[in-house]
């Protein structure tokens, strides 16, 4: 019994300043275990071979969505909520269309009003089915840095 008795009186007999100190490297360590694990994914998503352009959203099990750009369909995201993740890939906002002659001739973009111009054309559009989260496309996170590449389907 001693022994605790002892504990408490040389964590007294600290300064104030150290035993502040203490606590809050005390409350780091808890803090920064386990639940501070950074996560990283990158890849490319692609369409008939070709990079994709638009965002990428990776939709946690707790619902916690995050979000990256898709250049040429590179990517890269961080703090992506380990655990299997629902993934929805959206064309740019006000977009392209993809021209006349349909999935054929995906490559062939034409400008929607509002949408990128002619210079900002990184990759070919993503067919609307995968804008919803429940398209069908998952990937199980796990902790550090992985790759993840995705082969969309018209």
């Amino acid at each position: 019994m001693h022994t605790h008795s002892n504990r408490f009186l040389a964590f007294a007999l600290l300064s104030p300043v150290s035993r502040a100190l203490f606590l809050l490297s005390v409350l780091c360590l808890v803090g920064c275990t386990k639940s501070g694990a950074k996560t990283t994914v990158s890849g490319k998503v692609t369409l008939n071979n070709q990079g994709v352009m638009g965002s990428i959203s990776f939709i946690g099990p707790s619902g916690k969505e995050v979000q990256g750009g898709l250049l040429d369909g590179a990517y890269s995201i961080n703090d992506v909520e380990v655990g299997e993740n629902k993934v929805a890939v959206k064309g740019p906002p006000g977009g392209m269309a993809p021209a006349p002659g349909g999935a054929k001739d995906a490559a062939k973009l034409t400008e929607v009003p509002g949408g990128p111009t002619a210079a900002a054309k990184t990759g070919v559009p993503a067919p609307r089915k995968y804008e919803s989260p429940d398209n069908g496309l998952k990937y199980t996170v796990t902790p550090g840095k992985q790759t993840k590449d995705f082969e969309l389907t018209p």
